[in-house]
């Protein structure tokens, strides 16, 4: 997010005195707040570059795009004149415009009961074309859309994550029992455009559903924060206190490196992309 100033240019050397001043001034932060509404596997899907997954006026769950593709593997196209996008999975297609609520299921037409949308220059479509125009399998229960396909394990990002790079090198697959603790809710803050800090913070409140008491240590909460060129995982030494059973709590991580990262001599911004979690409990 850019900060935008007004200029009132009093004198060439206040001009000149204030452009030296502004190398000591921050860009305004993203603060982001959003409910945990997506899981994909045994995933919670938290933050979705450039959006969190959400709710629609229409009440439609809403899912960016690009997450399609990299989270589920589908091959998506996106035509910018014509506002056209096409999803295609496991021989199936879909076609889809901005602001229509016409869709084409492998060369059908139907109609749907929302529209997809620009929204921050990314397309967001509704979850419920994919899971009718690709045969997914769905769910909602408690505020939450879990969708399940073992065909996902393709996909870019949670092949990466199932192929067990792992803080102790243990596979996530065998590792993860999603039935302990399920986030709720998550606040984010990134740094602004041309700040000097690349650092970002994520605080998620969950609750154990696992119906028995975490004793202290125990608790494993874990996110995983995705760029283009990197995956940072939870530490494992963090403080992890006892939580009760059916408790609400909330845990935060500071300093998620979001800066710039050298790759064979060539500089690259490292801007963050996904969040995802697992609601895990150490053994």
């Amino acid at each position: 997010m850019k900060l935008c100033k007004s200029i009132v240019l009093f004198s060439l050397a206040a001009l000149l005195l204030f452009s030296l001043n502004m190398g000591n001034v921050d860009a305004k932060a993203t603060v982001i707040k959003a409910p945990v509404i997506l899981k994909i596997n045994q995933y919670y899907i938290l933050y979705t570059s450039p959006d969190a997954p959400y709710i629609d006026k229409q009440q439609r769950f809403m899912i960016p795009l690009r997450a399609v593709s990299e989270l589920l593997g589908a091959t998506v196209n996106y035509d910018a004149p014509k506002k056209t996008a096409t999803i295609s999975w496991d021989h199936k297609n879909i076609e889809v415009t901005i602001n229509s609520n016409n869709v084409t299921y492998n060369g059908k037409n139907t109609k749907i009961d929302t529209v997809p949308v620009l929204k921050q220059k990314q397309v967001f479509i509704p979850a419920k074309v994919l899971l009718d125009g690709l045969n997914i399998k769905g769910s909602w229960e408690d505020q939450l859309l879990t969708i399940k396909d073992n065909k996902f394990k393709k996909s870019k990002v949670i092949s990466y994550l199932e192929g067990g790079y792992d803080p102790n090198t243990i596979p996530l697959s065998t590792d993860i029992d999603t039935n302990k603790i399920r986030p709720l809710s998550y606040e984010l803050t990134l740094p602004g455009d041309g700040s000097s800090s690349k650092m970002g913070t994520l605080s998620i409140t969950a609750r154990n559903i696992s119906s028995k008491d975490l004793k202290l240590g125990s608790e494993d909460l874990r996110p995983t924060f995705i760029t283009d060129i990197s995956y940072q995982y939870d530490k494992q030494d963090r403080d992890r206190p006892a939580v009760q059973a059916g408790a609400t709590f909330t845990r935060t991580w500071n300093k998620i490196d979001l800066s710039s990262t050298s790759s064979s001599n060539n500089f690259q911004s490292n801007p963050l992309k996904y969040i995802v979690a697992v609601g895990n409990t150490k053994d």
